[in-house]
Formats: structure tokens, C-alpha cells, sequence
């Protein structure tokens, strides 16, 4: 009987760390990422963030954008400091990335020294929630 008891209280205990681990699973990862903003002496550097964790943030000077025109994409990152990096493009490829930015993508650039963008890179990944008011 001591045996038997024991048996059904592994059990119980496995059936539950296994429902535990189904209901983790089916919640789904979440996260983000704030701005930051690496800008070295000469300019150049990179910066990222998500649309979500930056409209979320409790500072008033995180802001990631793009502008694209028909000739152009200016792309920006300014991080919780109120460091700024942009860049300026005209190269096609670089364009069309720029255009897949939505209001629940992220964005990394990169900067050479002169300003103008090495990559334009659009995450967009179900583990960033829509952006709150």
C-alpha cells in the first residue's frame, strides 16, 4: 500500500508539471526591444528597438521611424537618453526593406560616418505585442 500511494503521488506530481509546461508553451514568447543607440566618434554605429517596447516605454524620448519617399528612406532611432542615430538611403534594396516597417516590426540600422545607411534591417516576430497607447 505504501508503494502504491507513492506511485500515484509521482504521477499526479508529473501530470502536472507536464499541464504547467503545456500552458507555458501555449502562452507564447514575449518581448521586445527598447531603443538603444550605439554612435561612435565619428558617427558611424548602429541602433534598434521595436515598435511595441517603444511606444510602451515610460520616457518621452524613445522613437524609432521611416520615411520613405519615392526617392529616399530616412530611417532614425533615438534610445531613452535622447542619444539620436539616423540615416539617409537611396539605394533600392535598402528602400524595399524600409517599406516592410509596421507598426509591430522592429528596425536595426546601420550608420557609416557620412550619415548614410549600410543596412536597414525589419524584424517582424510574434513575440512582440501590438503597440499600447
Amino acid at each position: 500500500m505504501k508503494s502504491h500511494l507513492g506511485k500515484r503521488v509521482i504521477a499526479t506530481a508529473t501530470a502536472g508539471i507536464v499541464l504547467l509546461g503545456a500552458t507555458a508553451a501555449l502562452a507564447g514568447l514575449k518581448g521586445g526591444w527598447p531603443a538603444y543607440v550605439y554612435k561612435s566618434a565619428d558617427g558611424s554605429g548602429y541602433a534598434f528597438g521595436s515598435m511595441a517596447a517603444i511606444r510602451g516605454s515610460g520616457d518621452s524620448y524613445q522613437d524609432i521611424r521611416c520615411t520613405i519617399t519615392w526617392a529616399s528612406a530616412n530611417c532614425s532611432v533615438t534610445d531613452s537618453t535622447g542619444k539620436y542615430l539616423g540615416c539617409q538611403t537611396t539605394d533600392p534594396i535598402m528602400m524595399a526593406a524600409a517599406r516592410t516597417f509596421g507598426t509591430d516590426s522592429g528596425m536595426q540600422i546601420n550608420v557609416n560616418a557620412s550619415g548614410t545607411c549600410t543596412g536597414i534591417y525589419i524584424y517582424n516576430f510574434s513575440a512582440w505585442a501590438p503597440k499600447a497607447p
